[in-house]
């Protein structure tokens, strides 16, 4: 309160304590043959967080596999939006995007038909701790699937810039 109440003071706050959450332990099969995790040191970045659901990730790539072990629960919804009305219920120029958009196809059909977007998708935010298949960097992390590669794994620089926008947005 007292360094709130200087003039050349804009924004004073408690200096609260951060206490590590208690993280779950990797059982993830594969996880040992992930040479990237070793090379990042991403357990020594474990040890201070696993992510957030509050952080978002979008992923602009060839869709999504959206039934996905390692990331189905993870998935971005879009709190405007109710599922299969065929409305744009919050008004932002796209049709029932509850998980994402696809620009490719114009469409909310975020089905990943290569593969590669699913493999990024688990690499940034797979599921850690469930016994199953890898584990991402951010594991505790929201996927916000933006399609912008075509099946053949070419993108448009247009939808590109347009999922970009879209991820911002």
């Amino acid at each position: 309160k007292a360094l709130s109440s200087l003039s050349e003071v804009s924004y004073a706050e408690p200096d609260y304590i951060a206490v590590r959450a208690d993280l779950p332990t990797i059982d993830d099969p594969l996880y040992s043959a992930q040479w990237g995790m070793a090379k990042i040191n991403i357990e020594g970045a474990w040890d201070d967080t696993y992510g957030s659901p509050t952080v978002t990730i979008a992923i602009l790539d060839s869709g999504i596999d959206l039934t996905h072990v390692d990331l189905a629960s993870h998935l971005w919804l879009n709190p405007g939006e109710i599922a299969g009305n065929g409305l744009d219920d919050d008004s932002n120029g796209y049709i029932d995007d509850v998980n994402g958009w696809n620009f490719v196809a114009a469409s909310n059909d975020l089905w990943d038909d290569n593969g590669h977007g699913t493999l990024t998708a688990g690499v940034a935010a797979a599921i850690g701790g469930n016994t199953q298949g890898i584990v991402g960097v951010c594991p505790e992390c929201t996927i916000l699937p933006v399609k912008v590669m075509q099946s053949s794994g070419v993108s448009n620089y247009s939808d590109v810039a347009a999922g970009v926008l879209y991820a911002a947005q």
